[in-house]
This record gives structure tokens, C-alpha cells and sequence, in this order.
């Protein structure tokens, strides 16, 4: 009953949070991924296009509607694609085939899709025609969101040589193919074959609601197995819900706003980061959010971890219409919420708001109980107001989904509209009644989920299952993740304790492994579904038979089983294989493995002593002796070069069949250049310098310049390169002739470098210009005094010229009147402008 209860919750949630107007596809972007990403040149077709759907957040996502998305080949004579693929509604991903050509090459596959972003993948096919030693896998997808229903993937394997190209088989190969947590990724079936003259074989695998990390391991006889990881995550937030506390308001009164957040299950879902919601009333007469201006919108946070945030809204007016309450963010479904403001009448009944509900089966406590007060009247729902202080009993059904903190009597003060009480759950993940009541009022229930996103919701468990983890353990006295102790339902399911579970472990062969539970006891947290158990293996190999017991629990046995292996190669692996010189401390690490003739690690029964010589002295010297501990299968040691060049390592130990790698060392791609600004000054001027830093042709950020100065002084000692590799510091000449500069570059990447060159500033002091005399000074720096007195000697020299002709003219004049008789007129006469004739 109360999973059919929580199933009409949830229908009643859904459908409400996908009818938005809000665009389907907003926020979605899909990428292409081709496992493996070389293919076998040989005309065969494989379905190992992937295209998936991702959210803004770079996790998956689903897809609201079926969307269509179109494929092309650049290259169709290498490699040819499906035209179009179909990623359906609620699925995160799709499969597309790749139909190669006999050409060997690369092909650029290209996907689109209306409104999304166009995404492209390079395909590598190669002829197979190298020796078939190790196999390959790929997971598609790698990542999975948690769903109700299973979904299902694809396990690829393809068979390679020792180059990572692929390779054929030369006759029908098995592999097996297994799951390190089943409850996780459950492998459909464990073998497949892939047949002879094939290079790719594929297998399916479910996941479910069970979230976190697989490992997908595969192997076959005379075969390196391979591995590669699968994770199952909880879906991301992908609707917000809007809830008002009460929907049906007095005109004057305050009121709660819930704004949650719900994956696509319709199952509460935590924030991946701050999400800011933005909140708008379309009718600020009849409700006015907190922290409302104008009209912007009221911004309001959901924290980091958490499902969701709460304000307060305050009522206007009586209206005849509602005001809607709209939350809205990016990347999510647009909630939306009702207002009525009526009048007030006396309460005859109570009212219940759980919000946020579904809350997680967390053992946390939420303030999610609303409680409101109602009066009915004529088949019309009024709100009210308490009329004095009164107390309400909240109660809820099942305390051992959840309880409202024991059993709380809130308080209603008088004059208020609302309470609000707080809701604490359990582990257990289930459905529970709340009610409220209160002397002289109809009481009111409502129905709380409690959600568990990593497991259904389901019944208590029922029995304690145990497995083993691998099929056979190394007797080679290490410690192993052994045995998964896990909790089930009666219908075999998972089920998780709602309160710490004990589990006895019994064993019957203390000769082969020693089990790390002290007294052969485990327990199951609280909130967990399983357990896993640590095991000590001996030098013996044999199988041991282990107990789980647990009361109340039906119990369960199983088989464990030890393998003596033994050591019969070496291998060598160097990382980085290329480096460069000179960095800061060792060159590379070097590692020595033991294994057995499938590849696999197998340990040393004694000290075993290994002879590692190299091909270029001068590069790495030799000889190395490295020794393997007896009961481990590795050593590692580093490697120091002095010079560059290219060595062979090879491992060598009597009774082992030897390994090689290859190990380079290149010189590094370092500059300094340093400069001057100007190169010559004057007393009491500065200078800048500029030192220029790049590192793998590259410039070097964050690199530490240290500044060398003869005969003069810098504002700073050391400085730090930009984003552009360059640093500058101002120099002051102290002495006289030229300061010298050069620079020092230190930095983690490689060892303390000086500058590739060096600066030469020269202090200059002009020669002063010789003492002026008097007539420089005068035509010189008195050039307009000059002036004025050679304009006064010009004037006196021309009334000196006027004057001397004016007396002339007199003596003249008095000549002409010589001989005239007294009392005579002049010699001539002016008034006619005429001389006289004599």
C-alpha cells in the first residue's frame, strides 16, 4: 500500500513539471566517442558510434523528446556512417554503425542536430597484421545516470598487438567478461566470442538506481586482459517546483515559498552548485515576493548540496483573479505556483503544504510541514487566521520512514495564517502519513516520500548475501578485496539497513586466508546495502567455504578460492617514456613486474634479483640491480639522466624471460631574452628591463626572474612573468660609464637558467657649450635689444641728413636775394607754384 500511495504521489508531481513552454532541448549539447577509436580496415560494419546527450554541467543527461541527429563521413571510401540515429526520450545516449572500407585511413565523422551544437569525431582505421596479445575494452557509455527501469550499454572488446593496433584472431576466441560490483553494472552474460579472422566482440551490460564506480575487466587464455571503469550517477537537477504556504492567503498576511529541485524521475535532486532561481509575481497587488524592487526579478539561492531554498511572500489586496508565482532558472524546467487572496472567515479546518516532498532518506531533518488554517463556505475555501494562541499535533504514521521530530505541537500565535514544523527521516526509503490536528478543528493528512536515490524504494531486507569479488585469489600472502557481504529484499533485490546491521563470518579453512573482520564480525552502516570484506591469502592455494549470518536475516554461504601463480616473465614500463632536459629531480619511473604467461601479475616466491642494463651508458648508467620483495610481483625505481638521448632498458633475471623498453631524453625548448629601455641615459634617469621567458617555445607564466645589476640599482630583486612570459623592473644607474644586467629564470619546470643574453646601459653627461662675449650676449641672447638700437641709430642719422639739407637750402635762398633793392619781394614766388624768369 504504501508503494501504490508513493506511486500516485509521484504521478501527481511529473506531469506538472513537464508541461513547461520552456525549450526542450535547452542547456543540451551531445558529443560523438567512437570505441574503440581504430577500427579494423577491413570491410566489416560496427556499431561503435556513440552519441550522447550532456547538460551545461558536462554530466549526462536525458533527453526530453526523441531527438533526431544526423550523421556524415568525410571520408565514405574509409570509413561510412548511419545517416541518421535516434536518441529516444529518457535515454542519455545512442548506438550508430560504421561501416569500414578495406582502405586504411582516417575518416571525420560529423553529427547534427537542430539546435544543438555540431560535434565531430575522428576515425582511425588501420589492416590488422600484427601477432593478437592483449585485449582492449571500452565501455559505452562510460557514464550512466540511475534510473528506476535498467538501461543498458555496451561492453566492446577488441583483440590488439603489442603496437595497440587491431589485430585478428586466428580462430574462435572466449573472453570472459566480469563486473567488479554487479550491483552497480550487472554483465549480461560473462563469456563472449569473438569470431576467428574478427578483431571486435560485444557485450551488453544493466545498470539501475544503484549509483557509483564498476570496473569492467576482460580476459581470455593467452590474452593481457584489459579493464576500463564504468560510473552510475545520480541524475542532475532538472525541474524546479514552486510551492505557496498557504496557495489561499488573507489580504495583509505572509506567507512561506518553497522552490525545490526534481531530476527527470520526478525524485529529488541535489544541487551541483549554487543554482540561482529567479522569482517573479505576475501581480504584485495580490502577493509581493521578499526582496522584491520594481519590477526586477527576486533572486534566491539553492546552496550547494542541498534540494532547496525557501522565502516568504506578503499578501496585497482581495482579487478575483490569482497571482502566479514563477521560478525560473538556467538549464531548468520553469516552476510555477497559485495565489488567492480572499477574505477572512473563522477556521473550522486545517490545512497541510510538505514542502519540499519528496524529501532523501538522509536521517536529516527539513523544515518540509506546512500548516495552514481553512474555513469552507458554500463550497468555497476561505483562508483564516488564528484568533488566539492555539496548539497543533503533528504526527506522522511510519517513525520508521520518518518522524516529525517525535511527535511536536506547534503553536499557532494569534493573528497568524501558517505554521511550520519540521520533518526528520530515516534511512529507510518509504512513505508515511502526516497529520495535524487540533481542538475544535478538522484535522488534515498528507502524504511524505522519503527517497533514496541510489536504491528503490522497497522492503526492509530479508536476508544477507555473500559473493566473491574475484574468482580466485593470488596465494601469495597479500591482502585482497574478497567478499561482498550484501543486503537483500524477499524478492532479491537490494535493500539497504535503516540502522547498522551486524553480519558473522564463519570460515572453515583458516589455513588458506585470514578475513578482515576482527572476530569474524562486519557491519552494514546505516543507509548502506552492502559491505565489502577484506582477505589475507597464505602461500597455500585450496577453497575455502565462508558463512554470513545475521539474526533476523536469512543467512547465505559461499566459496573462496586461492591460486599459487607463478612468476614467468618480466616487464618493464617507463613513464614518461620522453622527458625533457633537464627537469627538476628524476627523469622517469621505472617499473619491473613479475607475471605468469597470460600477462597477469604473479609474485615472487623469494627475493628475486633483477639486472637492468641500458644501451646508451652515457644516458643511463649501468648496471641497475632492483630486487623484488618475496610475495610481491613489482619494484619501482628512478631513473637520472645528465644528457640527452635515447637508451634501451632491459630487464634480465635467470629463469624469467627478459623485457625491454625504450626510454628518451630531449633537451628542452628554453629561451631567455632579456632587454633594455633606452640602452643610454642621462643623470637621474631610469631605465626599464624586460626579461622574456619561454619554455617549449612557449611563454612561461608565473616564472621567477631574479635581476643582477653592476654600478647601478632595481626597484625589485625578483619578479614574476605574466601571461605572456614577460617580466619588467625598473633599474637606476649609480655610477659612472655602463651598468651591466643579466638575469637569472627559476622555475619548477626545469633548473635555474640564465639569460640567453646581457645588457649594457651607458650613463652619458653632455659636454657644456663655451661662454658667450658681449656682442653674442647682445645679437645672441639679446637679439631683440640689438634690434631696438640699431631702429634708434637709423632714425638719428636721418634727421641728421634733413637737418644738413635744410641749412644748405637757407644759405641758398639768402644768395638769391643779393642785389634786390630794399623793400622789394623775393626772387620768386610760391603762390603761382612757378619759378620766375630773370
Amino acid at each position: 500500500m504504501p508503494l501504490l500511495l508513493l506511486g500516485i504521489l509521484l504521478a501527481s508531481l511529473l506531469p506538472a513539471a513537464v508541461s513547461t513552454s520552456s525549450p526542450q532541448n535547452q542547456g543540451l549539447t551531445f558529443v560523438l566517442t567512437s570505441v574503440p577509436p581504430t577500427l579494423p580496415a577491413d570491410g566489416q560494419v560496427y556499431g561503435s558510434l556513440v552519441v550522447s546527450l550532456e547538460n551545461a554541467s558536462r554530466l549526462p543527461a536525458v533527453a526530453p523528446a526523441n531527438i533526431s541527429v544526423y550523421l556524415s563521413s568525410d571520408s565514405p571510401s574509409i570509413a561510412s556512417v548511419s545517416s541518421q540515429v535516434t536518441i529516444q526520450e529518457g535515454r542519455t545516449f545512442a548506438v550508430a554503425q560504421i561501416t569500414t572500407s578495406s582502405t586504411p585511413g582516417s575518416s571525420n565523422i560529423t553529427a547534427t542536430s537542430p539546435g544543438l551544437r555540431t560535434a565531430s569525431v575522428l576515425i582511425r582505421t588501420v589492416v590488422p597484421s600484427g601477432f593478437p596479445d592483449h585485449l582492449a575494452v571500452f565501455v559505452v557509455p562510460p557514464v550512466q545516470l540511475a534510473e528506476p527501469t535498467p538501461i543498458q550499454g555496451q561492453v566492446v572488446v577488441q583483440v590488439e598487438d603489442d603496437l595497440g593496433i587491431p589485430a585478428r584472431t586466428s580462430s574462435p576466441l572466449t573472453v570472459s567478461v566480469t563486473s567488479s560490483d554487479s550491483a552497480v553494472a550487472n554483465v549480461s552474460s560473462a563469456r563472449l566470442v569473438i569470431p576467428a579472422q574478427q578483431s571486435v566482440g560485444y557485450e551488453d551490460y544493466q545498470t539501475g538506481l544503484v549509483t557509483g564506480s564498476s570496473s569492467i575487466t576482460v580476459s581470455a587464455a593467452g590474452f593481457a586482459s584489459g579493464s576500463s571503469g564504468l560510473q552510475v550517477v545520480r541524475p542532475p537537477p532538472l525541474v524546479l517546483k514552486v510551492t505557496t504556504e498557504p496557495n489561499l492567503i488573507a489580504p495583509g498576511s505572509t506567507g512561506r515559498l518553497v522552490v525545490s529541485l526534481l531530476d527527470q524521475n520526478g525524485d529529488p535532486a541535489e544541487a551541483p552548485a549554487d543554482i540561482q532561481v529567479f522569482l517573479t509575481s505576475s501581480n504584485l497587488s495580490l502577493a509581493v515576493i521578499a526582496g522584491t524592487v520594481g519590477l526586477n526579478p527576486v533572486e534566491l539561492t539553492i546552496p550547494r548540496n542541498q534540494v532547496y531554498a525557501e522565502t516568504t511572500f506578503t499578501s496585497g489586496s482581495i482579487g478575483k483573479t490569482n497571482t502566479t508565482i514563477t521560478a525560473s532558472a538556467h538549464g531548468l524546467v520553469t516552476g510555477f505556483a497559485q495565489v488567492s487572496v480572499k477574505p477572512i472567515e473563522p477556521a473550522t479546518v486545517l490545512r497541510l503544504f510538505l514542502a519540499p516532498n519528496p524529501v532523501p532518506s538522509d536521517g536529516k531533518s527539513t523544515l518540509a510541514i506546512g500548516i495552514g488554517l481553512g474555513a469552507p463556505k458554500n463550497s468555497t475555501l476561505f483562508p483564516s487566521e488564528a484568533g488566539s494562541t492555539f496548539p497543533v499535533v503533528v504526527t506522522a504514521s511510519d517513525n520508521a520512514t520518518g518522524k516529525v521530530i517525535e511527535s511536536v505541537t506547534v503553536t499557532f500565535a494569534r493573528g497568524t495564517s501558517y505554521a511550520v514544523a519540521e520533518f526528520n527521516s530515516t534511512l529507510l526509503p518509504s512513505v508515511t502519513t502526516i497529520t495535524a490536528s487540533a481542538q475544535d478543528l478538522s484535522p488534515a493528512q498528507a502524504l511524505m516520500a522519503t527517497l533514496n536515490p541510489d536504491l528503490p524504494i522497497g522492503a526492509p531486507p530479508s536476508s544477507a548475501a555473500i559473493t566473491p569479488v574475484l574468482s580466485s585469489l593470488p596465494a601469495d600472502g597479500n591482502q585482497y578485496e574478497a567478499l561482498v557481504v550484501r543486503l537483500q529484499d524477499r524478492s532479491g533485490d537490494p535493500a539497504i539497513a535503516p540502522t547498522a546491521i551486524s553480519v558473522q563470518l564463519s570460515l572453515n579453512r583458516s589455513d588458506l586466508v585470514q578475513l578482515g573482520a576482527a572476530n569474524g564480525v562486519v557491519t552494514i552502516p546505516a543507509g548502506r546495502g552492502y559491505v565489502i570484506v577484506n582477505a589475507t591469502t597464505f602461500a597455500v592455494q585450496g577453497i575455502a567455504n565462508v558463512t554470513a549470518e545475521s539474526t533476523g536475516l536469512a543467512s547465505s554461504w559461499t566459496l573462496l578460492k586461492t591460486t599459487a601463480l607463478s612468476p614467468e616473465r618480466l616487464a618493464l614500463y617507463v613513464s614518461p617514456s620522453s622527458t625533457l632536459l633537464p627537469p627538476v629531480g628524476p627523469a622517469a619511473l621505472l617499473a619491473v613486474q613479475l607475471q605468469d604467461s597470460a600477462g597477469n601479475p604473479a609474485s615472487a616466491r623469494a627475493d628475486t634479483t633483477i639486472t637492468l642494463s641500458s644501451s646508451n651508458t652515457s644516458l643511463i648508467s649501468e648496471p641497475l640491480p632492483i630486487t623484488i620483495p618475496a610475495h610481491a610481483d613489482f619494484n619501482l625505481v628512478y631513473l637520472n639522466a645528465t644528457t640527452r638521448g635515447t637508451a634501451v632498458l632491459t630487464a634480465i633475471s635467470p629463469g624469467l624471460q627478459s623485457s625491454e623498453v625504450s626510454f628518451t631524453y630531449s633537451r628542452v625548448a628554453t629561451g631567455v631574452f632579456l632587454y633594455a629601455n633606452p640602452l643610454t641615459v642621462y643623470p637621474n634617469q631610469t631605465v626599464t628591463l624586460t626579461a622574456d621567458v619561454y619554455f617549449m617555445s612557449r611563454p612561461l607564466q608565473n616564472a621567477t626572474v631574479i635581476w643582477h645589476v653592476t654600478d647601478g640599482t632595481v626597484a625589485q630583486d625578483s619578479t614574476l612573468t605574466g601571461a605572456t612570459g614577460s617580466s619588467s623592473v625598473i633599474a637606476t644607474p649609480t655610477g659612472t660609464g655602463a651598468m651591466s644586467v643579466y638575469a637569472t629564470i627559476s622555475s619548477p619546470y626545469f633548473a635555474p637558467l640564465n639569460s640567453s643574453n646581457a645588457q649594457s646601459i651607458v650613463l652619458n653627461y653632455p659636454t657644456p657649450p663655451a661662454k658667450p662675449n658681449l656682442l653674442q650676449q647682445i645679437l645672441g641672447n639679446h637679439l631683440y635689444l640689438g634690434g631696438i638700437a640699431a631702429a634708434v641709430v637709423l632714425v638719428a642719422i636721418i634727421v641728421i641728413v634733413l637737418l644738413r639739407r635744410r641749412g644748405r637750402e637757407e644759405v641758398e635762398d639768402e644768395g638769391f636775394d643779393i642785389g634786390a633793392a630794399p623793400g622789394e619781394g623775393t626772387a620768386f614766388d610760391m603762390r603761382d607754384g612757378k619759378f620766375p624768369l630773370f
